[in-house]
This record gives C-alpha cells, sequence and structure tokens, in this order.
C-alpha cells in the first residue's frame, strides 16, 4: 500500500515539473527542431555514451577490489541502471547489491551497498567541481559565482574528511560515542558510518585511490563529451562558451534531479533541470526542451537495452531480480542501513 502511495505521489511531482518545464515551450518550434535534427551524428553519441558506461563499470570494479568479475560486474551495473531509469524508488541500487550477492557469495549485499554508497560520494564530488569550473563561462551575477566556488570548496573538504575518516575510523566512532551520550538517537547512526567507513576502504591505499580517481576523472570527461556531443544533433545550437557552458550545468543539474523521490524514471525534475540550465545559458526555449527530452529518452533507451542484454546474459528475468532487490533492502533496513 506505502508503494502505491508513493508512486501516485511520484507521478503527480512528474507531473508539477512537466508543466513547470513546459508551460512556455511552443511545441511547434520542438517539432521544427526534431525535423531539422542531424540523427546522422547519433552513433558518435552513443559511441560516447557507452564510454562513460564503461568508465562507471570499471571504477565500481576497483571500489569492489575486484572480488567479482568484471563481466559480471557489466551486467550487473546495466540492469541496475535498466531499472533506475525505467522506475522510481532507486531500487536499481539494491538489484546491484542482490545481483554481486547472487553472483559471488563472499561479497555480501551490504557491502555491495557500501561500495554504492562511495560511488555516489564520488559523482557528487565530480559534479561539484564541474559545477565550481562551469559557473564563470555562464552569464551570471558575480554573487552566484562567488557561492558556487564555496560550494565547490566546501564539496571537496568534506570528501578530504571522508577520506581521512576511512584511513583512521577509530576518531569517527570517538565522536560518534561523544555525541550520543548528548543525543542517543545518534547511536543508530553506528551501522551507517560502519558501512560508509566499508565502502571507503579502497580508497585507503595509494595504488586504490590511484585508479578510482582515474576512473572517476574519466567519468566526468566523459560525461561532458556526452553532453556537448548531443548538441551535434541540432544545426542550430549556438555556437557560444555559454551555451557549451550551459550543457554542464545542464549535466550537473540532470544528475542532481534524481535526489528527489519516487518520480518514474526521473521524468518530469530531468526535463526541468536541463531546461533551467540551458536557457540560463542562453538557448532557446525550443531548441532546450527538445534537447531535454531526446536526452531522457536516450538515456533510457540505452540503459534499458544494456539491462535486458545483461539480463539475457546472466538467465535473470526481471521479477526475480525485483524480489531479490526487495529482500536486501528489508536486510538492509533491519540492520539500519538504509530505508527500504
Amino acid at each position: 500500500m506505502r508503494r502505491w502511495r508513493n508512486l501516485t505521489v511520484g507521478i503527480l511531482i512528474s507531473a508539477v515539473f512537466l508543466w513547470i518545464a513546459l508551460r512556455n515551450v511552443d511545441l511547434a518550434q520542438v517539432q521544427a527542431v526534431l525535423r531539422g535534427a542531424r540523427w546522422e551524428a547519433a552513433p558518435l553519441v552513443l559511441i560516447l555514451w557507452w564510454g562513460g558506461l564503461a568508465a562507471r563499470v570499471g571504477r565500481w570494479h576497483s571500489l569492489m577490489n575486484r572480488r567479482v568479475r568484471l563481466r559480471s560486474v557489466y551486467h550487473i551495473h546495466n540492469i541496475g541502471f535498466l531499472i533506475n531509469s525505467t522506475l522510481p524508488f532507486r531500487i536499481g541500487e539494491l538489484a546491484r547489491a542482490y545481483l554481486v550477492s547472487h553472483e559471488n557469495a563472499g561479497v555480501s549485499g551490504l557491502a555491495t551497498l557500501s561500495s554504492i554508497f562511495t560511488e555516489r560520494v564520488l559523482d557528487v564530488l565530480t559534479l561539484v567541481v564541474t559545477l565550481a569550473l562551469v559557473l564563470p563561462l555562464l552569464p551570471l551575477e558575480s554573487e552566484v559565482m562567488a557561492s558556487g566556488m564555496v560550494v565547490g570548496a566546501a564539496g571537496v573538504a568534506a570528501f578530504i574528511v571522508l577520506l581521512l575518516s576511512a584511513r583512521l575510523p577509530g576518531w569517527m566512532y570517538r565522536i560518534l560515542a561523544w555525541g550520543a551520550h548528548i543525543a542517543p538517537f545518534l547511536e543508530r547512526l553506528h551501522p551507517l558510518v560502519e558501512r560508509v567507513v566499508d565502502g571507503l576502504k579502497p580508497l585507503t591505499t595509494r595504488s586504490g585511490l590511484v585508479r578510482v580517481g582515474l576512473w572517476t576523472a574519466m567519468v566526468g570527461v566523459f560525461g561532458l563529451l556526452e553532453v556537448w556531443s548531443l548538441a551535434l544533433l541540432f544545426p542550430d545550437w549556438p555556437q557560444t562558451t555559454a551555451a557549451y557552458g550551459g550543457l554542464a550545468l545542464a549535466l550537473v543539474g540532470a544528475s542532481l534531479s534524481i535526489i528527489i523521490p519516487f518520480t518514474p524514471a526521473g521524468v518530469g525534475p530531468f526535463e526541468a533541470a536541463v531546461i533551467f540550465a540551458l536557457t540560463t545559458a542562453g538557448v532557446p526555449g525550443g531548441l532546450s526542451a527538445t534537447y531535454a527530452v531526446v536526452w531522457h529518452a536516450g538515456i533510457v533507451l540505452f540503459y534499458a537495452a544494456w539491462g535486458v542484454i545483461g539480463l539475457l546474459a546472466m538467465g535473470l528475468s526481471f521479477d526475480q531480480v525485483w524480489r531479490g532487490a526487495t529482500a536486501t533492502g528489508q536486510q538492509a533496513s533491519d540492520i539500519g542501513t538504509v530505508e527500504a
């Protein structure tokens, strides 16, 4: 009952964001942009999307200390993204945890969730750095740019604190114990802290930090190449620094839009974030809306195709993965690690 209620709320949220994003868009302009698109550039876009996918798989493989076969990691990653890109609740992360434990009994689902958490931390760090770099390219007030720089510095500082915590976890546990004397509910955070520290362990060695750092840099570079190459489909794309900076800002906005819960496939918040970023950079509304819709539809179809290939390669059904993900979420919820 709760999930159906959340799904209803998610659909309403999607509808509201779609209305906000498209209320001032001329659909005739959208149709004109689509008719004039250079679809012959699509293969290049798909190649770069696959490059970004490969970089993400390589990074996750390293975060799990390569305890699972690379081929399995590739398929499991894609199945998880298939679920995340088509359904609400972000249950694709739980599906990945279940599938890893299903493939290799020596790696628990909870340990896998720790690696996924670290993956998300690195994604946020990449987005924060991208935001700090791109703001000076946009026609924004100096106060806004200064705020972005502060956010970027804060994000890097927070990541450094996390790394130090993983390398020397004792001080974090002492702070948590001290805080629990003042606010007893903090004691319940202990299992979560343990999982965070466990997920960051691959970054506590020089080789691990370099390896994951290089993969993360590749994820960031391919992310920018993906959004810039997609603009090649549209002959009327403004050839200005601000317009291409707006694409980087759209990448940040689209990535952060997934934090809004319950929305099916992120529909609504994704389009609103992309259109806002592009129009802020001076891209016309019709072109911005077309770009957002083509990008989102392309991502969903891309990951759906690779996810289906992953299910077939591993001999799994969607229903089996769903049930396994639900069970993993309940297990994690029981020890206070995540809320299923």
